[in-house]
């Protein structure tokens, strides 16, 4: 009896033991990438950015300036996607800050030789 007992005791134990499938493997090519081996270009640079930057008058008038950081995903054609502010001292400069974002092509990041979708941040500075 107590063999069978020592038996009965040992095989749920062996049965949580035994390996289970593994995850499917996500497809890489339709996340967007943080890290890359070629990364994205702002086309004119920084100075092209600050340009497309049309300061609100209401906020100038008052004096208002600062830096807002605004974050976005480069798509593999260079075009600009789901642009959002991440800090900004006013939401008068965020919208500017955003407009002059969505303005803007980038020569897309490549990973493995391919263009690829990747989240980027660039700094839009506000000063009178």
């Amino acid at each position: 009896m107590r063999p069978v007992l020592l038996a009965l005791l040992l095989v749920p134990t062996v049965a949580a033991q035994t390996p289970s499938d593994p995850p499917p493997q996500a497809d890489v090519e339709d996340d967007f990438w943080c890290y890359h081996e070629v990364q994205p270009d702002l086309v004119g640079g920084l100075a092209a950015l600050q340009a497309a930057v049309a300061y609100p008058e209401d906020a100038r008038a008052e004096g208002v300036e600062g830096q807002v950081i605004v974050q976005f995903l480069v798509e593999p054609d260079g075009s600009i996607t789901e642009a959002s502010v991440l800090r900004s001292p006013d939401e008068r400069l965020s919208a500017a800050a955003l407009d002059a974002v969505r303005q803007m092509t980038f020569t897309p990041g490549e990973q493995r030789g391919r263009p690829v979708v990747v989240r980027f941040a660039v700094p839009v500075t506000f000063r009178l």
